[in-house]
């Protein structure tokens, strides 16, 4: 789902290593300190990786093994934490970023749990799984939300004020939005088409952008008024991971075997990044 710092995800492990060329994509990650490319960090979710990058290093600076199916992956602000979801232990794996040692890794996340966000303020990560998304505070990992949505859900994201959780309920070619405020409430679903898989919000909060792989697009959200709105951006062929700069100026969407880049401006793909 996401990368951080030089951390790429594979079925069987956590690969820490600087950008390389890779065979099927799942997400990618901008760190919120540097702009550009250059610092775009992939997680993916193939058996093996290839050498031969023509951006960058092809160093692997280090491998973290004993992962079952590790799929979404978040970092704490200060960077100490890295939180990884366990598609096939059907748990949230800690990992200390400076050792690479797994810290926690019995933490039951739901069935099948694929996508992980953290507050802005680092006091909570949200785990999607089968019909639920699990909230757990960060300081202790205890569960202290429980919020329900029918359906297989992917990727999700938290608004930057971290009032709001936006899920990407797959199964029902939705999102479903959460108020993230005390125990967690259901707020409204927002029907976007075409089996979505990620979501990401503009810096400042105003916007949404969704990829849908079945029709190689993505939807745009008022998160204002939790509607899509225009036509969906097209140009991509299976888009799945998706992020914004700093600046809210670009969004980069991980298509089949590129990087398509948006313009917010203009919600259209400007350009690619071939990474074949």
């Amino acid at each position: 789902m996401v990368g951080f710092g030089e951390t790429f995800v594979r079925f069987s492990g956590i690969y820490r290593s600087k950008m390389k060329k890779l065979s099927r994509f799942q997400g990618v990650y901008l760190s919120p300190m540097v702009m550009g490319f250059n610092l775009m960090l992939i997680a993916l979710g193939v058996p093996r990786l290839q050498a031969g990058s023509k951006t960058l290093h092809n160093e692997v600076l280090d491998v973290i093994p004993d992962l079952n199916l590790p799929v979404g992956v978040a970092v704490s602000a200060d960077g100490k934490y890295v939180y990884v979801a366990e598609f096939g232990n059907n748990t949230l794996t800690v990992i200390d970023a400076a050792s690479d040692q797994i810290l926690y890794n019995a933490i039951y996340a739901g069935s099948k749990p694929y996508g992980v966000a953290l507050t802005p303020n680092g006091k909570k990560v949200y785990v999607t799984s089968t019909g639920e998304a699990l909230g757990f505070r960060t300081n202790n990992l205890i569960q202290s939300q429980l919020l329900l949505s029918s359906g297989t859900n992917f990727g999700l994201a938290v608004s930057p004020n971290g009032k709001t959780l936006y899920v990407v309920n797959g199964g029902n070619n939705q999102i479903s939005v959460f108020d993230t405020g005390g125990q967690g409430s259901f707020v409204t679903n927002i029907a976007v088409g075409n089996v979505p898989v990620y979501v990401a919000f503009t810096p400042d909060g105003k916007t949404a952008y969704v990829t849908k792989n079945n029709d190689g697009t993505v939807s745009v959200i008022d998160v204002k008024t939790n509607s899509v709105t225009g036509s969906p951006i097209t140009g991509l062929t299976y888009p799945r991971g998706i992020n914004i700069t700093p600046d809210g100026k670009t969004a980069y969407a991980l298509d089949l075997h590129d990087v398509a880049v948006i313009d917010t401006k203009t919600n259209m793909v400007s350009s690619s990044i071939d990474l074949s």
